[in-house]
């Protein structure tokens, strides 16, 4: 597309495209990734944008998680913990599987958006990419009309009541659970947000171990590694502390031919279906230490919020954890200083 980027400067034109590529001088507090034919990518935000269109209250409940999650800096894939994406796709999980009455209807189960007539062309674009079934719902217009008229659930949950079901879900599991199925079980289970029940179970995933899988020009080949427990995962760790936080994937040369080969840990220690992709595991990146920290905050969460009615809760369920980190540094120093000022006195 560019054939010199050297002298490209932020907030440059360039002048042969009818739609130049700008960045604004001044930070707008947003992040964003500039991917190419990223098809399946497409796909995958055409049916998050029908989910939000669902039900008004599915955008403001995964703007408070990812917030929440960012706040407690568990939402990192390079540190070992989840993406925003995979947030998304929690809340969804819970809207759609968990919640009773449920606020969102599964748009993969219903009929896609093909009809008799169509283009071949374009009929394949909605059923099929990149050799993955994407089909689902996606009539925009239909989806709002009858989310506007109160027909696609019967739910009267508020978005609070969402908030600590969900909370609670993802923090509980077994017999302390109060939400329906018992709590998720992060030892077992797989977010499969198009499957009937939206879970299955890593077994039948084969996601039962972790496996290094290189990708080159050759084709991919599995290397299975040792099976990780999340249930056993108890204490605070933080994400990247130890070694098994190492390189999610690397660029290497093989020989004279110079062929990149890159290689990719997988890890099924927290499992979530892709939507579309299913042989893709969006908490591939998620680590022992990740998932300690992701369950630790849950629990946090669970019990700040457990707290909140009786007037004894003295934290905050959204404090920024490099907020705390900033002022413990603080305090840490001046108590140096304190001790450095004590010692000269002495001398």
């Amino acid at each position: 597309m560019f054939k010199d980027l050297h002298g490209a400067l932020p907030s440059q034109s360039h002048g042969r495209f009818r739609d130049p590529l700008e960045f604004p001088k001044t930070g707008l507090g947003a992040q964003c990734d500039i991917n190419f034919s990223a098809h399946l990518a497409l796909q995958n935000t055409a049916l998050l944008r029908c989910y939000a269109l669902t039900d008004p209250r599915v955008k403001p409940m995964i703007l408070f998680v990812k917030h929440w999650a960012k706040a407690r800096g568990i939402n990192s894939g390079y540190r070992g913990t989840l993406s925003s994406y995979g947030y998304v796709l929690m809340v969804l999980h819970y809207l759609v599987h968990i919640a009773q009455p449920f606020v969102c209807p599964n748009l993969q189960r219903l009929p896609s958006s093909t009809w008799p007539g169509m283009p071949p062309a374009e009929a394949e674009a909605m059923t099929t990419c990149k050799g993955y079934d994407v089909q689902f719902w996606r009539n925009e217009q239909e989806i709002l009309q009858l989310a506007m008229v109160n027909q696609l659930n019967q739910s009267m949950a508020s978005l609070g009541d969402l908030l600590r079901g969900f909370f609670e879900y993802f923090a509980q599991s077994g017999a302390m659970s109060t939400v329906p199925k018992r709590g998720f079980d992060w030892g077992r289970d797989v977010l499969s947000l198009r499957s009937h029940g939206g879970l299955l179970s890593k077994q039948e995933k084969g996601w039962t171990g972790a496996k290094t899988v290189y990708a080159g020009d050759g084709g991919p080949a599995a290397d299975a590694g040792q099976p990780g427990d999340p249930s056993q995962a108890s204490s605070r760790a933080q994400p990247g502390a130890t070694g098994e936080n190492d390189q999610q994937s690397r660029t290497e040369q093989s020989g004279a031919k110079n062929q990149h080969i890159k290689e990719i840990r997988l890890r099924y220690l927290f499992a979530i279906e892709d939507p579309f992709e299913l042989d893709h595991n969006v908490a591939r990146t998620v680590t022992h230490n990740g998932i300690v920290s992701i369950r630790d905050e849950f629990r946090r969460a669970w019990r700040i919020i457990q707290a909140s009615g009786g007037g004894n809760n003295h934290e905050e369920l959204l404090a920024d954890v490099k907020e705390i980190q900033e002022s413990s540094d603080d305090v840490s120093q001046l108590l140096e200083d304190i001790h450095g000022c004590l010692d000269a006195s002495h001398a």
